[in-house]
């Protein structure tokens, strides 16, 4: 297998069946694995800087749901986050620039401010996961 950005990342390749939600962790993967298990939902990458591996993930579209630090020591995650919403997967854009201006880059994204509470990550990833229920 070839080794690049649209190569499906072999983890995800075991994802098992969609009755357990697939979340995707850029960044900040302390509090949103917390949660993530407190929802029952299978982390399937969790990834602390920008990669390829990271890219790959976001390309393959084979998650439920993303949260993503917006700027990550390596740099702004914007490649990763314009990836998942092409593959119309949910994102929960983490950032201390001003709400409305990340809200207005990324249409349809859900923006939590930092510091953002464990309740609001929870609320966040649970709405996108059941968007009919927010």
């Amino acid at each position: 297998m070839m080794h690049g950005f649209h190569s499906v990342p072999p983890t995800l390749k075991q994802v098992p069946s969609k009755q357990v939600p697939r979340l995707f962790i850029l960044g900040g993967a302390a509090k949103a694995s917390l949660v993530a298990r407190e929802l029952g939902c299978e982390i399937v990458a969790s990834e602390i800087a920008l990669s390829v591996h990271a890219m790959e993930v976001a390309e393959a579209g084979l998650v439920d749901c993303a949260v993503v630090e917006l700027v990550l020591h390596n740099g702004i995650a914007d490649t990763v986050i314009r990836a998942l919403q092409r593959r119309d997967v949910p994102v929960i854009i983490c950032s201390s620039i001003m709400r409305n201006a990340v809200a207005e880059l990324y249409p349809g994204a859900a923006v939590l401010a930092n510091p953002y509470s464990l309740e609001e990550l929870r609320d966040a990833i649970a709405c996108a996961l059941k968007p009919v229920t927010c």
